[in-house]
């Protein structure tokens, strides 16, 4: 909750590995652990942008440890495992969209 709310006082939003895209690209640039939004709530996986229910998620082997309550990316393995939500030394990721431009007028579109 704390990334969430750091990345919205910046005006962005906090990046959800919540599908393949995302997971994917978070893996491909980052060399740190990094919390992807996602927290175990009553048996389920959820996701802290929308508060949905995550499935397919690509899980280390021997994980989900159901004891600990956060998802991040471990660099060394490259797929997701659960780590205390508590850990300080987690990074997150931020994420904003990117205004579009409108071929007529050669301004930016509104998102």
């Amino acid at each position: 909750m704390e990334a969430k709310a750091l990345c919205e006082r910046e005006g962005a939003s906090l990046t959800v590995a919540d599908n393949q895209e995302l997971y994917e690209y978070l893996m491909a640039n980052n060399s740190y652990t990094v919390h992807v939004g996602i927290y175990y709530k009553f048996d389920e996986w959820i996701s802290i942008r929308d508060e949905s229910t995550v499935s397919n998620i690509p899980w280390k082997s021997s994980q989900p440890n159901n004891s600990q309550e956060c998802v991040w990316i471990g660099t060394f393995y490259g797929s997701l495992e659960t780590i205390d939500c508590l850990v300080t030394t987690s990074h997150y990721a931020c994420e904003l969209p990117i205004p579009e431009k409108d071929p007529a007028t050669n301004s930016v579109k509104p998102t």
